[in-house]
């Protein structure tokens, strides 16, 4: 079990999760508060990076991908919100 404390934007949070291969979009969905549909269609549509490393029929993001895409999204939020 993995526990990860990323601190974005002054926002804590913890994330518990068994990760092997990497994150899921499920993970993103998560850690920002978007659906995953609204993920995968922002993926299909070019508007935030695909998932690249496939597994199976799985596509995983690395860490790095992982942390910038959820700095991005909730950016993309508090902006949004003023």
């Amino acid at each position: 079990m993995l526990d990860a404390y990323i601190s974005l934007g002054g926002i804590m949070m913890d994330i518990k999760m068994k990760i092997r291969h990497g994150y899921l979009i499920s993970h993103v969905a998560k850690a920002t508060g978007f659906t995953y549909r609204q993920l995968h269609y922002g993926a299909q549509q070019g508007w935030i990076p695909a998932p690249q490393r496939v597994i199976g029929k799985r596509r995983y993001y690395s860490e790095a991908e992982y942390k910038e895409l959820v700095a991005a999204l909730l950016k993309y939020k508090e902006e949004q919100e003023i």
